[in-house]
């Protein structure tokens, strides 16, 4: 039986969220070595990114960025500016603000879905 949607992740617009996401399937650690990530971030119901995130990539010009912190165990964190949640408001539009994100392994040219969920942006 598939687990319940969890409930939006909260985010703040004009102030910087930071998480840590754990990768597993059926209660273990992914081991994400070698794995080329990307975080990407959507309006709820469209194919087309508002931002997507590299894994260990530099930070874009507002300092947000996606990285692994423990490879073995699945774990990774997300940082997203300031300057980037406020975009992130506008960008969703008045109606609601919420999103979906979800992490892709980009592997030997393959997209696969290894985590996701949804979040709301309101106003601070």
């Amino acid at each position: 039986m598939a687990a319940a949607n969890p409930l939006p992740i909260p985010i703040t617009a004009g102030v910087t969220f930071r998480a840590k996401i754990t990768i597993s399937s059926a209660g273990v650690p992914t081991n994400l070595t070698g794995k080329t990530l990307v975080f990407h971030v959507l309006k709820r119901d469209a194919d087309t990114d508002i931002f997507a995130f590299a894994v260990d990539a530099a930070a874009n010009d507002n300092g947000s960025r996606f990285f692994i912190t423990n490879a073995t165990g699945g774990e990774t964190r997300i940082k997203i500016a300031d300057e980037d949640t406020l975009f992130l408001r506008k960008a969703l539009g008045t109606a609601g603000g919420t999103g979906r994100w979800w992490i892709s392994d980009e592997a030997a040219g393959e997209v696969d879905e290894i985590a996701g969920g949804t979040f709301k942006v309101s106003n601070p």
